[in-house]
């Protein structure tokens, strides 16, 4: 298991799946070459952001806005198709009001 040491996460009861150790937000693979897949888990209904963002702070796309299932959740994400180059870019997770996030880096 991979363990992401970007500060300490706590989980929301009823919300993630039970027993995970590591955060909640998977980016594989990372670094990428053309896609990459961003996913996650969710054990019951929640309401869900996924925003993509350039170094600059600017957002790229916001992947999705809304209340989810539980279930696996995967979204597919190439910076290239938004028009923008190689280089290094961060999504975040907001699910009820408890935030993730993951840097992401494209390779040429």
């Amino acid at each position: 298991d991979t363990v992401y040491a970007s500060g300490t996460i706590g989980t929301i009861p009823g919300v993630f799946e039970a027993g995970s150790n590591q955060n909640m937000l998977t980016v594989y693979p990372n670094p990428y070459n053309g896609q990459t897949e961003i996913s996650y888990t969710l054990i019951s209904d929640a309401e869900v952001q996924i925003v993509v963002y350039n170094v600059l702070g600017e957002i790229i796309v916001v992947l999705a806005n809304e209340t989810q299932q539980p279930g696996n959740h995967i979204y597919k994400f190439s910076a290239r198709e938004y028009g923008y180059s190689n280089g290094v870019y961060m999504v975040k997770l907001s699910v009820e009001n408890q935030v993730f996030t993951e840097r992401l880096v494209e390779l040429k």
